[in-house]
């Protein structure tokens, strides 16, 4: 098959992929707060990370269903948005926490009204007491990957871990940090 032609069956997967794409913007711009005017360009960056998946590992967008290809592409864009958040404060863990960056973006499911009870210097304090009660080895995990926002390869590059691995860990750090956080 030429270029042209991978080309356009790269693009009408797209289109078949659109309403899920455009459903996973709206629950994103609904989840981070953001004005659902927004809603249409973070399809635009949804559908603009699997082009460049696709352009990378060429049977990305054939190989694989529509759950994984869009959660892949919101993965993307949430982790530029906490590089973006990291950007702006430095990328230390203990600066203030923006807006943009909550709490909430480190627990999966937080209890109602949870997050809302934590007022400014009682969350800072509250997660960084929380993170310190943590396993070293999941510790590390996520300082590395919420404080200087690197991806779950580049953790497993630095800490001598499967990438497999470190997800895992994550997942289980933000289940441990819900449950100690889960009294406020």
């Amino acid at each position: 098959m030429d270029r042209k032609q991978e080309r356009k069956q790269r693009n009408d997967r797209i289109m078949e992929l659109w309403p899920a794409l455009q459903a996973k913007a709206t629950y994103l711009a609904t989840r981070y707060g953001c004005p659902q005017s927004q809603a249409p360009d973070i399809a635009n960056e949804l559908a603009l990370a699997c082009l460049e998946r696709a352009e990378a590992v060429p049977g990305f967008l054939i190989d694989n269903n529509q759950t994984y290809i869009t959660l892949y592409a919101a993965c993307r864009w949430q982790d530029r948005r906490r590089h973006e958040a990291l950007d702006t404060r430095g990328g230390e863990l203990d600066a203030p926490v923006s807006e943009e960056f909550t709490l909430a973006d480190l627990l999966p499911d937080p209890a109602p009204g949870a997050v809302e009870t934590l007022a400014g210097t009682e969350r800072r304090a509250a997660l960084r007491d929380a993170i310190a009660a943590l396993p070293e080895a999941l510790r590390d995990v996520v300082t590395l990957a919420y404080g200087a926002g690197q991806t779950h390869a580049e953790i497993g590059q630095s800490l001598g871990r499967p990438a497999g691995t470190v997800s895992y860990q994550l997942s289980k750090a933000r289940g441990l940090l819900a449950t100690s956080l889960a009294g406020f």
